[in-house]
């Protein structure tokens, strides 16, 4: 935690200049900005609108979604032009020194900054992925608990619409923990991104601190391989490392709450993967994916498959074992298996309900 000393002089020395930035960035500025960010909302909308109305003639292809994509976002350019020409310096300055705390926690969380950018995470939750959840009921108001989750798309949009729901839509409002992969520190913003609206870089000691005080953390056993699998692969859980979750969950009296997400596997469809490139450049490996084919430069952009979610019933032994139960390999091994089978079973329930990978 930033300490009181330290809070106190990054406000004294940023007062006159928060002054100036709200002198400047006033608020036709920022009407202005509101207003460009609808619009773009409202062409990204008709794009899925059209992606699910031709989803129901018949099943489309990924070709034939990026085609729909594409002519919309020919749309969206002059937008992005209008924004960057008025505002897109002022907004930066204005980011810089508005939406931040004065002081965030150890892990680098600052809500503040995760309430300016809740408009982006609810938009690709309500409009882009039409996220569906089921068994919000299982998930504790209060206490610790640890959400174990299948992960997959290449980048961690799985844990933000887990946090997002638990967060903003469950009754609770209960702030989530995501733990995230060390790799995504290597990568430009996302690693900071991360940590100010509450990701945790994975590790028993990060994860220990957050259940000991009581929070909710989300992890995802299967790591890395679970989210660069090719998509041949899809919706198959790759290993559950050896049980780190299970031994973490019984030292801190923790229960477990299953998790199983759909739709993510294909808003990135990885095709190829080169891990010795990876390795050179400090990531796990380099995923080629669908997208960068057919979007080209706008291959950053995940398609819009329609998402599901369920949460489980709540594993209550792990909180119940004596502490020196993760010595028991057996059990460890035993407990992380019943805990992949319960994932895998809601997985294929999820299947079974959608209607395509669009709708």
């Amino acid at each position: 935690m930033v300490n009181d000393k330290t809070s106190k002089a990054y406000t004294e020395t940023t007062q006159a200049e928060k002054s100036e930035i709200r002198q400047a960035f006033g608020k036709d500025e920022r009407k202005k900005i509101r207003e460009l960010f609808t619009e773009i909302g409202k062409v990204l909308k008709d794009a899925v609108e059209e992606i699910e109305d031709s989803s129901e003639k018949g099943e489309l292809t990924f070709e034939e979604t990026a085609g729909i994509i594409t002519k919309y976002l020919s749309k969206i350019n002059p937008l992005l032009s209008a924004l960057y020409v008025n505002s897109v310096g002022k907004l930066i300055r204005a980011y810089q020194l508005l939406l931040y705390s004065d002081a965030v926690d150890e892990f680098g969380y600052d809500p503040k900054f995760e309430d300016f950018v809740k408009p982006f995470f609810r938009f690709l939750y309500e409009k882009w992925w039409r996220v569906s959840v089921e068994g919000g009921e299982n998930i504790p108001s209060r206490g610790r608990v640890l959400f174990v989750a299948n992960h997959s798309g290449t980048l961690p949009a799985d844990g933000a619409m887990i946090k997002y729901y638990v967060r903003e839509i469950h009754p609770s409002h209960r702030d989530l923990r995501p733990l995230a992969e060390n790799f995504v520190y290597y990568l430009p913003f996302i690693g900071v991104l991360m940590n100010r609206v509450g990701g945790v870089r994975a590790c028993q000691e990060n994860a220990e601190i957050l259940l000991m005080r009581d929070e909710a953390v989300l992890v995802f056993p299967e790591g890395v391989k679970g989210i660069v699998k090719h998509f041949s692969l899809r919706y198959k859980l790759q290993r559950f490392g050896r049980g780190g979750f299970v031994k973490l969950a019984i030292k801190t009296r923790s229960p477990m709450l299953p998790v199983a997400v759909v739709g993510a596997e294909e808003i990135y469809p990885v095709v190829a993967r080169f891990d010795s490139i990876g390795k050179m450049i400090n990531l796990p490996t380099l995923p080629i994916v669908l997208n960068m084919f057919l979007l080209g430069p706008f291959g950053f952009i995940p398609f819009p498959s329609k998402w599901y979610i369920k949460f489980g019933k709540l594993m209550r032994q792990t909180a119940e074992l004596p502490p020196e139960a993760v010595e028991d390999d057996i059990l460890i091994n035993q407990i992380s298996q019943e805990v992949r089978a319960n994932i895998e079973d809601m997985i294929a329930e999820l299947l079974s309900k959608r209607k395509s990978i669009w709708k």
